[in-house]
């Protein structure tokens, strides 16, 4: 039995089961969203590892009005701070549902129908890899290079920064130390795992500076 084919398996069984025990939950948290904000409660939106591998459709509680989606994306800016954009309003309940990552429970389906993974690449949107491969090509050419699948949760999602540089070192971590126990440390053990990648040397060298000793020059919205 193959690696990918076992973690395929160990995919759909987990879902499965968080799919079950957490339908209940998803409504009710997709109805206090309905009340809140007043519109449709999930949020969609494509996204890619890079522009050149296969696209997929994120689905996620809604935690922002489409108004205020449309300010940003209205707004001049090469890149989008969407966690940080001082004109966005985000309420209470719509922080900690980010804060807890429940607003994350509607991709379990993607998860079920091998969409994507538990463990893998976090999913970037249009925008921010336009501007990866326009102003960073060789981590942009690196990603891309990349076989690991879009994930839920992985090393970057638990354990990085919001900025390039630490993007890439946490794919480039992950792309060369992937196995089935490394998932599944990640999703169990996730305290241990954090002391190793800690503790790691760089992991990505595209020049003389390592990516993650030089000062990263823009957030991304992730």
């Amino acid at each position: 039995m193959t690696i990918d084919f076992s973690k395929r398996v160990i995919n759909i069984l987990i879902s499965f089961v968080l799919l079950i025990i957490t339908l209940p939950l998803i409504f009710v948290l997709l109805l206090i969203s309905f009340w809140i904000l007043g519109e449709i409660p999930i949020y969609k939106q494509k996204r890619w590892i890079t522009l050149s591998k296969e696209k997929i459709t994120i689905y996620k509680i809604r935690t922002i009005s489409k108004e205020q989606l449309l300010k940003i994306k209205c707004s001049k800016a090469k890149h989008v701070f969407l966690n940080n954009d001082p004109r966005i309003k985000i309420d209470r309940y719509s922080q900690w549902l980010r804060k807890t990552h429940l607003d994350e429970l509607p991709q379990l389906f993607n998860v079920l129908i091998g969409k994507m993974n538990l463990v893998g690449l976090r999913p970037l949107n249009e925008k921010d890899l336009k501007y990866m491969k326009k102003n960073y090509p060789k981590e942009y050419n690196l990603r891309d290079s990349f076989s690991s699948n879009i994930g839920i949760t992985g090393t970057w999602q638990l354990y990085g920064e919001k900025n390039i540089s630490s993007l890439i070192n946490c794919d480039y971590h992950y792309e060369n130390n992937k196995s089935l126990m490394y998932d599944l440390s990640l999703l169990i053990n996730g305290n241990y795992l954090k002391k190793l990648f800690v503790h790691s040397k760089v992991f990505f060298t595209p020049d003389s500076k390592s990516v993650s000793e030089r000062k990263p020059k823009v957030d991304l919205n992730l």
